[in-house]
């Protein structure tokens, strides 16, 4: 069922509309069963001349009227001011133009005379794109009866027009209504829209669809490098336009512009130009509230996991199977080739999977295959702490930390001095090029560790906040964290060497490439949410050594036993869950002390697993340990810690 909301009605809408594309089904025209807006899916041969008189009349009602300078490029042609018409003959020319072209009408029914009003319709058309492995879909008219708009038929028409081509992967439009590219964005959930995105796939979805009145069209704006054009009486650059010589009124354009400009990203529009837009068929949106374990859900609220087959004998039934989980990116990855873009077939690295046999095959040996599966788990399930998140010991008892106590975060000063940074204040001035660096960096770690896949999907994530604010860019940075993937593994390796001499160069080389994401992610913990700062007993667990524990012991007794982090420390606000493994258990006092900087954060909101109740101490948070106990109950030693201020520290 798909379902809209219209004067605080739920309308059903039964969609069976593939059928009406590709003819295999016994009807031509198959209505969906409405109350009381009917939504039909035309295939190009089945629109008659009757259709074609109705849209018609609609469009001449509806579309919008010449403008001054209509008659100046049609050699007095278009009178300013009148109505712009399209007759039938005309518009099966410019919208029926091949055989993968469809319409899809909206339509109420009169309960006076039970007759069908046409109140909206968009002509489309399709064709390979062989670059996404799949099809594009081009909008190439949309009209909604001015009675109608505002009530979401222009958005139910474009989703059905996307839902009618099984493949489709990418889909656009042009249009002289910033509405039309809004329904577009919410019909494939695309909030907000990616420019990026557009400048990449421009020119080849043009190319691939063929569509007769942009085979000549010239784009304009910022984001397609083209010469600057102003608008009149104003100092606006246009971003993303095409220029059709369509010389339309824009009075009503002009209005609606100025209402959503804070919230607008395609830039104004010139005379003789409409906006262009191409976005992916289906985004993949994430909130802020994430569901545990993995970023895609069914709608029963079940996530997906996909696991792969470790047996040596993956194909033996004599031993018990052993399945591991994909990380979290790889598995979003797989996901969204899986049901989202359709494909038989995804690299994972070193790697690929068959989904039609479902099998992972090495990219290198065809013979080294394992079966893989696909999971829908409860949220309840794997309700346990990730122990490579939550375990590894987070200081170096035995090291001198004299020098690190005082709230300096080592790593994250020495990649400020490495590009001149004076100030964590500053660096908004060189955001774009700090998000640059961070890509760069990821890209280059992930190529040492053989993750290029994961790492050019977390590239892509921050590629899409980078002109963004500094929130929008440390929520990115924060959820980045919080995934499964080998970036944060890392980063932390290298951050907890800081102050073991025998590794001092390991951790100094990572500065250039991993430095700008921890910078990023540092100045959201520090300063961006204040609201989320905590005052809370937090746990961490810990496999300690003997020789650790006495270490432990011996600093707490010490005239001097003040300490510091300096990695980003994950703890959980639930004991219960910190202490399911380990032999200790390091229970820290988190106490913010500073009102102007947060010590530590809680990011339960923006993780992948909000079951966790993470809690993240930044780099540089300094503490005392204040005693080692043994708890007989549970086996196991208890490290209490107290965090300190600035003027405990010195």
């Amino acid at each position: 069922m798909y379902y809209t909301k219209r004067k605080n009605r739920r309308i059903s809408i039964n969609r069976q509309l593939a059928a009406t594309i590709d003819g295999s089904r016994r009807h031509n025209i198959e209505l969906a069963s409405v109350n009381p807006i009917s939504y039909t899916c035309i295939r190009c041969s089945f629109v008659t001349d009757q259709i074609l008189e109705r849209c018609s009349i609609l469009f001449n009602n509806n579309y919008g009227i010449w403008g001054d300078d209509a008659p100046l490029h049609s050699n007095n042609a278009l009178k300013a001011g009148t109505r712009v018409k399209l007759e039938i003959k005309r518009l099966r020319e410019m919208m029926l133009f091949n055989d993968r072209c469809f319409l899809v009408i909206g339509e109420i029914r009169s309960f006076d005379n039970n007759q069908f009003e046409l109140i909206g319709y968009t002509f489309c058309t399709s064709a390979k794109y062989d670059r996404l492995n799949g099809d594009a879909i081009w909008i190439t008219q949309l009209v909604v009866s001015a009675s109608y708009r505002g009530q979401g038929v222009a958005g139910t028409l474009l989703s059905m027009a996307k839902n009618s081509i099984a493949d489709a992967v990418i889909i656009g439009l042009v249009s002289s209504h910033p509405h039309a590219v809004i329904a577009l964005s919410n019909a494939c959930n695309c909030i907000p829209i990616d420019l990026k995105f557009i400048a990449d796939h421009a020119e080849d979805v043009i190319r691939a669809c063929h569509v007769p009145y942009l085979s000549q069209a010239q784009l304009v704006g910022s984001i397609f490098n083209s010469q600057p054009l102003l608008t009149e009486n104003n100092n606006q650059q246009p971003v993303s336009l095409v220029k059709t010589d369509f010389f339309v009124d824009h009075k009503e354009v002009l209005a609606v512009l100025e209402h959503i400009r804070d919230r607008w990203i395609l830039g104004p529009l010139l005379d003789g130009h409409e906006f262009f837009a191409v976005l992916p068929a289906t985004c993949v949106r994430h909130s802020k509230t994430r569901s545990s374990g993995s970023s895609f859900q069914t709608k029963a609220g079940k996530r997906i996991e996909w696991f792969w087959k470790s047996n040596d004998n993956p194909f033996s039934n004599e031993e018990s199977a052993e399945w591991n989980r994909y990380s979290d990116v790889e598995n979003t990855i797989i996901e969204e080739a899986f049901s989202t873009l359709k494909k038989t077939h995804v690299i994972i690295d070193d790697y690929h999977i068959d989904f039609e046999h479902r099998v992972q095959i090495a990219n290198d040996d065809k013979t080294k295959q394992r079966p893989i599966k696909r999971v829908e788990m409860n949220k309840e399930e794997g309700g346990r702490l990730r122990e490579a998140r939550f375990m590894p010991n987070p200081i170096v008892p035995s090291s001198s930390f004299h020098d690190l106590v005082g709230l300096r975060k080592i790593f994250i000063d020495s990649f400020m001095k490495s590009i001149d940074l004076k100030s964590v204040n500053d660096w908004e001035k060189r955001k774009y090029e700090i998000v640059e660096k961070a890509k760069l960096g990821i890209l280059h770690e992930g190529q040492l560790v053989g993750k290029q896949c994961e790492a050019k999907w977390i590239v892509e994530q921050l590629e899409k906040v980078k002109d963004k604010t500094k929130k929008d860019i440390g929520e990115c940075c924060v959820y980045i964290y919080t995934l499964e993937s080998f970036l944060y593994k890392i980063l932390n390796h290298a951050m907890r060497l800081i102050g073991d001499i025998d590794h001092e160069n390991s951790w100094q080389s990572k500065i250039e490439t991993l430095g700008p994401f921890a910078f990023l992610l540092y100045y959201y913990l520090s300063y961006e949410n204040l609201t989320h700062r905590t005052n809370t007993t937090v746990y961490r667990g810990a496999q300690l050594t003997d020789e650790m524990i006495a270490a432990y012991q011996h600093v707490a007794r010490s005239k001097d036993p003040r300490r510091s982090f300096q990695a980003f420390t994950s703890c959980s606000r639930n004991r219960a869950k910190a202490e399911q493994f380990g032999n200790a258990l390091f229970v820290l006092n988190a106490e913010n002390r500073i009102s102007y900087r947060t010590l530590n954060m809680d990011i339960s909101a923006l993780s992948t697993y909000p079951d966790e109740e993470e809690i993240l101490i930044r780099p540089g948070r300094s503490f005392k340990i204040e005693r080692v106990e043994f708890d007989k109950t549970k086996n196991k030693h208890i490290i209490y810690l107290t965090s300190i201020s600035t003027s405990d520290a010195n």
